[in-house]
């Protein structure tokens, strides 16, 4: 015969763990580890997305019109394009100085998002705006990490 008690704590226990897995599987899907820390992988990631798509909306923006605050937006774009890729390569050589450049990039990427998200943003630049902030937040935790 089953003690009532015994198989009540074991669904409990059970439940417990399929919680805690849960927020593991979440928190690894959104870069992070088990304690909320920005995982180094997901930041290097969101540097390179960040780059990638900075990119492309500079090229993009080239292509719309040639106002003075498009060249502004454009030359944001692009010095946020650089400094993303530089802040990952100096986190996969494991810089002693990518505190520095991650603060820099956390930065620049809120500049650029605030900068696509001008008056007159459409969705490439909406779409922009939001992986720089994802860039931000990512860079913002990674600075305070030692490697």
């Amino acid at each position: 015969m089953l003690d009532r008690r015994a198989v009540i704590g074991s669904g409990a226990a059970l439940a417990g763990v399929a919680l805690t897995s849960s927020a593991a599987a979440e928190a690894t899907a959104s870069g992070r580890d088990s304690m909320g820390a920005m995982n180094f992988d997901a930041c290097v990631d969101k540097c390179m997305a960040a780059h990638r798509q900075c990119v492309e909306t500079a090229t993009y923006a080239i292509g719309q019109d040639r106002s003075a605050e498009s060249a502004k937006r454009i030359a944001i774009l692009l010095d946020c394009a650089e400094l993303c890729q530089v802040t990952a390569n100096s986190m996969l050589r494991k810089s002693s100085q990518h505190a520095l450049l991650c603060e820099a990039c956390a930065r620049l990427c809120e500049n650029c998002a605030e900068a696509c998200l001008s008056k007159d943003s459409d969705a490439v630049m909406r779409n922009c705006a939001t992986i720089c902030r994802d860039c931000a937040r990512a860079c913002r935790d990674m600075a305070s990490m030692r490697m």
